[in-house]
């Protein structure tokens, strides 16, 4: 462990001086700090336009959940390919170098390569993803929005998480790979395959597995849901609505339609909290279980990379 960790601290020490880390720390505080400041801004006009318009100023207060509800979007885009872009090299740019020789010469093992690389190139993109939320915390209490710590701590600690899923696939598809564009094609291939393809192809494939098998409507919508939640990305964004939805059944139906207020929510996730509802949330679509899911795609990218790496002939 001792030996991964100075392969890790050396990984982030080399990473942090490239101007690539710095110009993606910049915009994450940009991001996430002056996103803040919009938002509050606005909240603020719209209160303003309101009171002169002789319209209530009271109704629902609106707090910091709201814009993480806002931001949450532009984070699945944004951390994943920042984790993509900073580890798809990790190991297979030493191994194309050269350099990776000359690091097994010490007394470092591929596993210790491996993991360290995970831990160096997780720190580069959690350390300013999370400073830059942490800096955003600090624009609430100057407004008019009020700061919900705990929510906004956990979505931070969540995001991180996120950051690190995507680090160790493509650390295990660098550490896999032959080529450094097959590594590319990998890395890049299973995001856009996560992003835009998984939820498209989950409810055809559960609806002819409820056709063949005669399941019942509320299996149907267990089982569409749990492939859905299978998806780091639809994880992520289902715990992150459970920071702020009246109930675990409508934060595990947003990843039917995006995360919503659940005063508007869609149709579909009104059907679907529905029936989790009325026949109860089942053990494996707890917000523990869907955890589990992001932790398994960490260990598993990590592990199945390792294994392949180990008997690579290099």
């Amino acid at each position: 462990m001792n030996s991964a960790l100075v392969v890790a601290r050396k990984d982030f020490e080399d990473a942090i001086r490239s101007r690539g880390v710095l110009l993606v720390s910049a915009v994450f505080v940009a991001l996430f700090v002056f996103g803040a400041y919009f938002f509050a801004d606005q909240v603020s006009q719209a209160a303003q336009a309101s009171a002169q318009s002789g319209g209530q100023q009271g109704g629902d207060p609106v707090d910091s959940d709201a814009f993480l509800r806002t931001l949450s979007s532009g984070v699945t885009l944004l951390v994943p390919i920042v984790a993509v872009v900073a580890s798809y090299s990790a190991v297979i740019g030493e191994r194309a170098s050269g350099t990776l020789k000359l690091l097994l010469s010490l007394p470092h093992s591929r596993r210790d390569v491996v993991l360290g690389k995970l831990l160096g190139r997780g720190g580069v993109v959690a350390v300013p993803a999370v400073g830059g939320l942490l800096l955003s915390m600090l624009v609430f209490p100057l407004t008019s929005v009020a700061l919900a710590p705990l929510n906004y701590v956990a979505f931070t600690a969540l995001t991180a998480l996120l950051g690190l899923v995507f680090v160790a696939l493509s650390v295990g598809i660098s550490a896999a790979a032959s080529t450094g564009r097959r590594a590319v094609v990998g890395s890049v291939g299973s995001y856009l395959f996560l992003l835009v393809f998984w939820n498209r192809a989950a409810d055809p494939i559960v609806g002819r597995l409820s056709d063949a098998l005669s399941w019942e409507p509320a299996t149907t919508v267990k089982a569409s849901l749990t492939l859905k939640l299978l998806n780091p990305l639809g994880a992520y964004s289902s715990l992150v609505a459970a920071l702020s939805a009246e109930s675990t059944a409508l934060a595990r139906a947003s990843v039917t339609g995006g995360i919503q207020l659940s005063r508007r929510a869609g149709i579909v996730q009104q059907i679907y909290a529905q029936r989790l509802t009325e026949e109860g949330i089942p053990f494996y679509l707890t917000d523990a279980a869907v955890l589990a899911y992001l932790l398994v795609w960490l260990a598993v990218s990590a592990v199945v990379g390792y294994a392949v790496f180990r008997r690579a002939d290099l």
